[in-house]
């Protein structure tokens, strides 16, 4: 999913993205970091299921004055780390990233999550909006998966 970013981003702005995808995906999470995705600063979160049967992973990139998120997911089980970056690898960038914010320093992500998720920022409307559409599409193929 990829969305203009016309607004400007704030240290909030992987916090409240968190926020907005956990209160909306129905998933847990299992582990979140900052990380590097072909030369952008970006931000992963791991997700499982509550029975722990099905998850995978979510990237967010601002690069470009877009918002990009990037996710993985199964339904039969949790993917290996080697599976998911397997199939971040085959995302490609078209044109030189121009990152439009550094990682934020390192802090306590659980904290950060509680306290963005009740407040409403451009970031999280954009990521709000990219994880309605995934779930949507994730919802439609298994629908079509078990007809």
């Amino acid at each position: 999913m990829v969305a203009m970013v016309n607004f400007e981003l704030d240290a909030n702005a992987y916090a409240d993205f968190e926020g907005g995808l956990l209160s909306t995906i129905g998933l847990k999470k299992v582990y979140s970091r900052h990380i590097s995705f072909k030369g952008v600063p970006g931000y992963q979160i791991d997700l499982e299921s509550h029975d722990g049967s099905r998850g995978g992973a979510v990237r967010a990139l601002f690069a470009n004055d877009r918002a990009y998120c990037l996710m993985v997911l199964s339904k039969h089980r949790v993917p290996s780390a080697e599976e998911t970056e397997a199939a971040f690898d085959k995302f490609d960038v078209t044109q030189t990233p121009r990152p439009m914010k550094p990682p934020p320093e390192p802090r306590d992500h659980e904290d950060a999550a509680r306290s963005s998720a009740w407040s409403i920022s451009p970031a999280m409307i954009v990521a709000g909006m990219s994880v309605a559409i995934l779930l949507g599409v994730w919802l439609m193929l298994n629908a079509r998966n078990n007809v």
